[in-house]
This record gives structure tokens, sequence and C-alpha cells, in this order.
């Protein structure tokens, strides 16, 4: 047969021709997007095994989809050959922190200015899911609203760069930000987020991005207060220090 009838039997073949997106692409996206979300603890251990078994596949591509997420700085390797969620000293905290600060207000005071009406509409309902959410006790649909809500106002400063930068540190953060989920720190963070929302309706996006900034600054100095001395209310709880003198999660 001839390369044209070749290509016209296959044409008529009854499948359509497999998608780009392999397996190991559908687990690292599920396992990225529940590092950013805050679906992890600092300090846990991920089971290559474990995963497989819940994603229904091999450990191949599962071992795959790990290693791609160590190299974005998202896990790593611990000394036994262990993957973890990562831990921080409170210097590394401090400078993911700061580094958030500068691009993180950066995109929130040009995002701000770009938001349509209906989208600002949009912070106000997942403000208002954060609210039930927090008296539910439902940290999971807390979190996952705290991040819609940053990302719809990042989404709109017109530079796919500067969100994907926020994207990798928000990959570092997110289990960090378990630790933020408790009624003092709600109060401010809610505040905050109040804030952003006035301060967008008013057309003053600058206000916008110094709201930001002290959601940011003071949910650090929450997380970092509390692993130094040991812990708040909680299923699960911080730790003051693990051994090697960085925050981590028991």
């Amino acid at each position: 047969m001839s390369a044209a009838g070749t290509e016209g039997a296959a044409k008529e073949l009854p499948f359509r021709r497999p998608s780009r997106e392999t397996l190991h692409d559908r687990i690292y996206a599920s396992l990225r997007e529940a590092l950013v979300a805050g679906k992890f603890m600092p300090g846990q251990v991920l089971s290559n095994r474990a995963i497989a078994e819940a994603m229904g596949s091999s450990p191949i591509p599962v071992r795959e989809a790990l290693r791609r997420l160590i190299s974005e700085r998202g896990l790593v390797v611990l000394r036994n050959g262990s993957v973890a969620v990562p831990e921080f000293s409170a210097a590394e905290f401090e400078d993911l922190r700061n580094v958030r600060c500068m691009v993180e207000g950066e995109a929130a005071e040009r995002g701000a200015g770009r938001m349509s009406a209906a989208a600002v509409n949009h912070l106000e309902r997942a403000c208002g899911t954060m609210e039930k959410a927090f008296a539910k006790g439902d940290r999971e649909l807390y979190l996952l609203a705290n991040k819609k809500f940053h990302f719809a106002i990042y989404s709109q400063c017109g530079s796919p760069l500067l969100i994907s930068i926020i994207d990798s540190l928000w990959l570092q953060l997110g289990p960090f930000l378990n630790l933020s989920v408790a009624p003092e720190a709600f109060d401010f963070g809610i505040a905050h987020q109040r804030a952003v929302v006035a301060a967008i309706r008013a057309g003053n996006t600058r206000a916008a991005r110094e709201s930001v900034l002290r959601d940011i600054m003071e949910s650090a100095a929450y997380i970092l207060a509390n692993a130094r001395r040991g812990g708040t209310r909680g299923e699960k709880q911080p730790t003051a220090r693990s051994p090697s003198g960085r925050i981590r999660i028991r």
C-alpha cells in the first residue's frame, strides 16, 4: 500500500489519536495543584506506591512526576532517599515572604486596575466562601477559596511571566498555609481581603497592593510565631523546630 493509501486508511480508523497529555502529566498536575492548595503539610513524606495506588497507575509515571516537582523545589529528597514536602528555616521562610511581597504586590496593583465589575464580584464570593468554610472548619475549602482570590487578581496583571513566578512561589508556600488557618489568623486575613475588594471597587490600586502586602506579612509572621512557640490548637500542629532547626509539622 502506498503512503497516501496508508494515510487514508488511518483516517478511517474508529478511534481518536491519544491526547498528548500523558499519565505522567496528569499525575504531575494533580500533585502540583495539591501542593499549591495546601493539601500537604511541611515535612510530610510522600509514598510513591501510595500515590500510584491512589492514581490507579504504576509507580513509574509517579516517580517521573515527583522528579519534576523536585526540580521545581516543590519537593525535596531526604537523606534516606524518601521524597517529602520541604521544611524551611526561619531565614528561608522570611526570604520566601520577601520575594512574595515584591512580585505579588506588583501583580496585585497591576491586576487591580484591570478587573471588571464581574471579576470583583467573584472576589466578593470568594471572601464569602472563605467565611463559610472557616465557620464549618473546612480547611481545604478555605485554602482553595484563598488561592482563587489571590490568583483572580494576579491573573489580570498582564504578565504571564510574573504569574509563572508567583505560581512557583506558591508551590513552596502552599503547605505552610495550613498553619495560618486558625481563629486569630482568620480575623486579620479576611479583613485584608475585604480591604483589597474595597480598594479595587474604589479604583485605588495602590491601596489594593498595600492590603495584599499586609496580608502576606501578617500571615507569615503568624506562621513563624506559631512554629517558634510550639504550635496552635488543631488536628495538626507545628513544632517549634526540627532537629535541623527548620520549621516542621509533627
